[in-house]
């Protein structure tokens, strides 16, 4: 799926890898998080929708992989 206008991005910095997926999220790389994506389970754990910078969405993952940046105006 590629970028839709209707996404409200967050930038977020990678602080962790998926274990068992360690090739989909870099720590250290920026990614876009779509802010109205953002959901939280019954166990307390927030979710959200993740784009690359380029817009290409990687999936909906845990939050706790990711901490927020200031995105230039």
């Amino acid at each position: 799926m590629e970028f839709s206008s209707s996404i409200v991005p967050m930038k977020v910095k990678c602080v962790s890898e998926r274990p068992g997926m360690p090739e989909q999220i870099r720590e250290g790389n920026d990614y876009l998080i779509d802010r109205m994506s953002i959901w939280i389970d019954g166990d307390g754990v927030a979710y959200g929708v993740v784009y690359d910078m380029q817009y290409r969405r990687v999936g909906q993952l845990r939050l706790n992989h990711f901490m927020t940046t200031v995105m230039n105006a």
